[in-house]
């Protein structure tokens, strides 16, 4: 999924959270203030909900530090052998679209959380030549040999 999805999704997940959030709460007003007597069903559908959202919380998604020895047995993959570009993959929890070698020893990494509009952005695997921003692109060093980054057309 891109990032547009994404945002897609959580604006409909929050709807219906909101809604069944809101007839939550307006039968559980009707059968207190009704039968004046407390349930514990009451408290289960926050219960799930908060659960939900703890464990949604604890176990955050893979970060680019986390999957880096990934990433970089794939780039000297790429870099070694025939494929100038591969599509669709998972390394390391992350979700890339795209790897494309690059000239220079490069290769590209395009995130696929990280297409937004006319806005892509993704990581570089550059050991032999300091990528330049300029123009549409923008580079920023993450640490020896890998750098972010954003292109907008």
């Amino acid at each position: 999924m891109t990032g547009p999805d994404k945002l897609l999704y959580l604006a409909i997940g929050s709807l219906a959270l909101s809604i069944a959030g809101l007839a939550w709460a307006v039968r559980t007003l009707y059968f207190v203030g009704r039968d004046r007597k407390w349930s514990l069903w009451v408290a289960a559908a926050p219960f799930v909900v908060i659960s939900g959202v703890a464990v949604a919380l604890a176990f955050p998604p893979r970060s680019f530090d986390e999957a880096r020895p990934e990433l970089e047995k794939v780039a000297q993959e790429m870099l070694k052998g025939p494929d100038r570009s591969r599509n669709d993959l998972t390394i390391g929890g992350l979700d890339i679209s795209l790897v494309i070698r690059g000239g220079n020893g490069s290769v590209f990494f395009y995130d696929a959380d990280g297409y937004v509009g006319t806005f892509v952005s993704g990581w570089i695997f550059s050991p032999n030549v300091v990528p330049e921003s300029g123009g549409t692109w923008t580079f920023e060093m993450i640490s020896e040999d890998w750098y972010k980054f954003s292109y907008r057309w």
